[in-house]
């Protein structure tokens, strides 16, 4: 699993903005509408507008029940947490 986090500024009628990107790349499982989905990546955008995500569904075989491929070590997975919170809280979504 690879993890890439890029952040830039836009300047948008002369205020700048902080954009913030973060890709996950790799099979994992995740829930879209309360149902179970394999995906090879996740991409989280944060910009002016809010933070939206988007998902590679993955069309390959569908791994063994219980098995799990490219988990993420518990601290990247607190570090997304950690990112993902701080984008929230900078929208006032908490």
């Amino acid at each position: 699993m690879e993890i890439t986090i890029m952040q830039r500024t836009e300047i948008i009628d002369g205020k700048g903005y902080l954009l913030t990107t973060t890709r996950i790349t790799g099979l994992q499982q995740v829930q879209r509408h309360g149902k179970p989905v394999w995906v090879s990546a996740i991409t989280y955008h944060d910009s002016r507008e809010g933070c939206t995500s988007a998902f590679r569904l993955y069309k390959g075989p569908i791994p063994p029940e219980g098995e799990v491929l490219n988990k993420l070590p518990p601290s990247v997975e607190d570090r997304v947490k950690e990112i993902a919170g701080q984008i929230l809280l900078r929208k006032g979504a908490v």
